[in-house]
């Protein structure tokens, strides 16, 4: 069974999908328009899960992954 994280992180995928089309602008956070960072930060946002806003600091997030472990 999908555990509460996953679920979150299946709909912040949904969410930004559903942008698709939208205008890319600097510095931009949504609804409408977005930067890449951004657009991140808003979907998993709106999905319960706090992120950091810039690219920078999303790099610097999470558990390292391996190349050979990558799906």
């Amino acid at each position: 069974a999908p555990t509460a994280a996953s679920a979150a992180r299946t709909t912040a995928v949904a969410l930004a999908l559903s942008k698709v089309g939208s205008p890319y602008r600097w510095g931009a956070t949504g609804p409408s328009a977005f930067d890449c960072s951004g657009l991140v930060n808003w979907a998993f946002g709106k999905a319960g899960i706090d992120v950091p806003r810039t690219s920078r600091a999303l790099s610097q997030t999470g558990t390292p992954v391996s190349r050979d472990q990558l799906q």
